[in-house]
């Protein structure tokens, strides 16, 4: 099972994009009978350890948004793969990134330490209060889901080998 986890406040405009993004992906995978579960959270926490260490997680993606706006992030939706340093030193704080919690999952898990993850970040122009995307943001999105080579494709692509695997 794939395990989508989509980060950020729905009620700050593009910091809900990977929300949306993750839902759409979800919705993807499931026409197809891929295999996934979505966990949609403001921030990440410790607690998503426990569900990234469960048996049957065969993948996990991360889906963020990030501020374009000021030259911060980029201009358009990045897929990359998210690894464990050797060496792994969890430790608490306001911020907590992907690879950290992947670190948590495996000290309650050892198999968990192995399973592949993504993190796909949506590029965000508008992060003041309010829903919905802005322009730029939304047509990243499309844009990405779209391209039959780049990476997002490439990721739903990894879906349907975790549904042809029967995992």
């Amino acid at each position: 099972m794939i395990l989508l986890i989509s980060y950020g406040n729905g009620l700050r405009r593009d910091d809900g994009a990977g929300h949306v993004l993750a839902a759409t992906l979800e919705r993807r995978w499931r026409a197809e009978h891929v295999p996934c579960r979505h966990v949609a959270v403001r921030q990440l926490l410790p607690e998503l350890a426990a569900d990234i260490a469960r048996p049957g997680v065969t993948a996990l993606v991360f889906v963020d948004a990030s501020d374009a706006s000021r030259g911060e992030g980029p201009d358009r939706v990045l897929v990359r793969a998210v690894t464990l340093p050797a060496a792994t030193a969890p430790s608490l704080g306001h911020q907590l990134g992907p690879a950290t919690l992947m670190a948590y999952a495996g000290l309650l898990s050892p198999e968990s330490r192995g399973v592949p993850a993504w993190l796909v970040t949506v590029p965000g122009v508008d992060f003041g209060h309010g829903q919905g995307l802005s322009v730029p943001a939304r047509r990243s999105m499309d844009t990405a889901l779209a391209e039959r080579d780049g990476g997002l494709h490439r990721l739903l692509a990894a879906g349907h080998e975790t549904r042809a695997r029967g995992n």
